[in-house]
């Protein structure tokens, strides 16, 4: 009778947690939906107000107005980041097998135009195969080769590298470069929305990519952590729930 109880009580408080959850969601999905408009509006105001009346405000004037624009739209950004955030764990996953490599090797391509004239040397194990969301994992690896790619830009020549190897009996994905890495007691903080470890005139970004990626693989049912060191490059690694690859 007490284990019944005990379940049922569970069950309830999960019932419970579930529901405040959507509420959240929701109330955070309305907020950033309704700061939109507004924010459009003052950002096509200012820049009005630069075009249209720019020859008549003093030097003092114009930079008021492109403040204005700037924050506007780094504001609109942070919102959609959120929409996009909450979208990730309002929408149902469509779970299907995955080619990893091929997806990796799109993003490669789209990412050699984005960063051209870089020296860039990828390393893409073939065949790496998954279950899941082609949709989120395709954006999780976007996510994480875009930081790969912007980690490294200090550096004459990268090397990025996507692979599956074995730990403790379970299949691990992860993608390796050898760019400016962190100080590993800021390994779990990177994975919080809006935390960054370097500097903004550092590295651009508003510290939402990493948290995305980790809402991708936790919808999966898995993990994400990280390892690095300061100028010898980083590895993130993820094991979503299965995983498996054709040549192991």
């Amino acid at each position: 009778m007490l284990n019944e109880e005990l379940e049922t009580r569970v069950q309830e408080r999960t019932a419970q947690l579930e529901a405040s959850n959507r509420e959240l969601e929701g109330f955070c999905y309305a907020i950033s939906h309704d700061l939109r408009a507004p924010l459009t509006r003052l950002e096509g105001y200012s820049r009005a107000l630069l075009e249209d009346c720019g020859e008549s405000l003093d030097s003092q004037g114009r930079t008021y107005g492109e403040s204005i624009e700037r924050n506007s739209k780094q504001l609109k950004e942070v919102i959609d980041i959120l929409l996009e955030l909450t979208m990730l764990t309002r929408s149902d996953l469509t779970v299907e097998e995955v080619n990893l490599s091929e997806m990796c090797l799109s993003i490669m391509d789209d990412l050699k135009t984005a960063y051209a004239g870089r020296n860039i040397r990828w390393l893409i194990a073939p065949m790496v195969l998954a279950k899941g969301d082609r949709r989120l994992l395709m954006l999780a690896l976007k996510n994480l080769l875009d930081n790969a790619c912007k980690y490294t830009a200090k550096h004459q020549q990268a090397i990025i590298e996507f692979g599956v190897m074995e730990l403790k009996k379970r299949k691990v994905f992860f993608i390796r470069d050898d760019g400016a890495g962190f100080d590993m007691k800021f390994a779990k903080k990177m994975f919080k929305p809006f935390e960054r470890i370097h500097r903004p005139e550092e590295f651009s970004g508003v510290g939402i990519g990493l948290a995305t990626v980790q809402r991708i693989i936790q919808r999966h049912g898995g993990r994400i952590w990280a390892q690095g060191d300061i100028e010898k490059g980083a590895t993130f690694f993820f094991q979503p729930v299965r995983v498996y690859n054709q040549f192991c």
